[in-house]
C-alpha cells in the first residue's frame, strides 16, 4: 500500500498527558503522509485538541462500533484500554488490523483468563518503554513479539529563553496531583533543602485527578513548615513557559511508566532530577542527561538538586546533552516512522 489509513481510537474526555501525546502522534503521522483521523467522543477535550492540530475528527459514542466505520481502514489503533474489546469485535468482522498502545504499565496481579487471552489473539501492542513491554508480558502472557516498542517523540513548538529567578532556587513539577505520583517525597525535600540552607519553592503545574491529592499535599507541607514555598498553579497549557523559569524539573513517582514531563523537560534545555523507577532510566542516563536517584529515597533527590543549584556548569553540562538526546532520538517524526513501519508490516502479511 502507498499509506496506510489509521483511526486513532480515543474516547475519553481528560486530556492527561497520554492523550496529548497521542493527537501529537497522529499529527506527526499526517505530517508523514498517512491518512490518519481521531475518534473520540464529541465536544471532549481530545477531539478540540485533535481539530487543533487540523486532524479529521470522528466523534463517537462509547460501547459498540459499528464494523461500517471501518470501510477503507488498514488500522484501527486503540489508546484507551476500555475501548479495546469494542476495536477487536469490530476489526474482526471488517478484516481491519488493531494495534493497542498501553500507556501504563500493566498490573502484575491480572489473571490470564479467557477474556484477555482473546484480546491479545486479536490485537498488536505498542509500548513506549521497555518497563510497559514487560510489564505486559507478565500480566497477559503477550508473546514478546507482539509488543513493539514504539518511544514517544516531542519537539518543542516554542522555545521560551531560560529565564531562572534570581536569588531563589525553582524547583519545578509538571504532574498531576496523584497519590500515585508520590508529591510529598518533593515537601520532603523542600525541608531538607532549608537544613541545608538553600532557599527554594517548589511550583506544581497538573491537575487534581485523585480525590483528596491537593488537600493532601498542603497538609504535608503545613505539618513540615514549608506552606510558603509551595505553589499550586493547576492545570496549565503555557508548560513551555514555565520550563523556562524553573532550575530544575523534579519527578518523584517511584515507578512511571515513561516521564512526558521529563521528556519535556529535556527538550526544553531544564535540567531533571528523578526517580529511577519505571521507565525513567530508559529516558535519562544519569550523570549524562539527568540525575537520577533511587525510588522514595529523597535525600539522594536532594543531593542532585543541591549540586546542580550549586553546579551551574554541570546543571548547563546535563541539560545540553538532555536536549541533544531528545532532537535527534526522541523526535515525533521517528514515532512516526517506527508506527508506520509496524502497520506496513501487517498490512503486508
Amino acid at each position: 500500500m502507498v499509506a496506510a489509513r489509521v483511526a486513532f481510537l480515543l474516547r475519553t474526555r481528560s486530556l492527561g498527558g497520554a492523550e496529548i501525546q497521542s493527537v501529537r502522534a497522529a499529527g506527526a503521522l499526517s505530517r508523514g503522509g498517512v491518512a490518519v483521523s481521531v475518534w473520540t467522543l464529541a465536544d471532549s477535550s481530545v477531539a478540540h485538541e485533535a481539530e487543533r492540530l487540523g486532524l479529521p475528527v470522528t466523534a463517537l459514542r462509547r460501547g459498540p462500533i459499528a464494523p461500517g466505520l471501518l470501510r477503507g481502514l488498514d488500522v484501527l489503533h486503540v489508546h484507551e484500554p476500555r475501548d479495546l474489546p469494542w476495536a477487536v469485535l469490530a476489526a474482526s468482522r471488517a478484516r481491519v488490523a488493531v494495534f493497542a498502545t498501553r500507556h501504563l504499565a500493566a498490573s502484575p496481579r491480572r489473571r490470564r483468563d479467557p477474556y484477555h487471552a482473546w484480546l491479545v489473539r486479536h490485537a498488536r501492542f505498542v509500548a513506549a518503554s521497555d518497563f510497559v513491554r514487560r510489564s505486559l508480558v507478565e500480566a497477559y502472557g503477550i508473546p514478546a513479539a507482539r509488543v513493539a516498542l514504539v518511544p514517544y517523540g516531542y519537539a518543542p513548538t516554542e522555545a521560551p529563553a531560560r529565564s531562572p529567578r534570581a536569588g531563589t532556587f525553582s524547583i519545578g513539577m509538571s504532574s498531576r496531583l496523584s497519590h500515585g505520583k508520590h508529591l510529598t517525597d518533593a515537601i520532603e525535600l523542600l525541608t531538607l533543602l532549608e537544613r541545608r540552607g538553600v532557599a527554594a519553592e517548589l511550583v506544581i503545574a497538573g491537575e487534581e485527578t485523585d480525590r483528596g491529592a491537593r488537600v493532601g499535599l498542603l497538609r504535608a507541607a503545613r505539618v513540615r513548615g514549608v506552606s510558603g514555598r509551595l505553589r499550586l498553579l493547576g492545570y496549565r497549557r503555557d508548560v513551555p513557559a514555565l520550563l523556562a523559569r524553573f532550575d530544575v524539573l523534579l519527578h518523584t513517582a517511584h515507578a512511571e511508566s515513561f516521564g512526558l514531563a521529563i521528556l519535556e523537560a529535556m527538550a526544553h534545555g531544564c535540567p531533571v532530577v528523578a526517580s529511577a523507577g519505571g521507565g525513567v532510566p530508559e529516558l535519562v542516563e544519569h550523570g549524562r542527561t539527568g540525575w537520577l536517584a533511587p525510588p522514595g529515597d529523597v535525600a539522594a533527590l536532594a543531593d542532585g538538586s543541591v549540586a546542580l543549584h550549586r553546579d551551574l556548569v554541570l546543571a548547563e553540562r546535563l541539560a545540553s546533552a538532555a536536549r541533544a538526546h531528545v532532537a535527534t532520538e526522541l523526535t515525533p517524526a521517528l514515532e512516526a516512522e517506527r508506527l508506520e513501519r509496524l502497520y506496513r508490516e501487517v498490512a503486508s502479511g
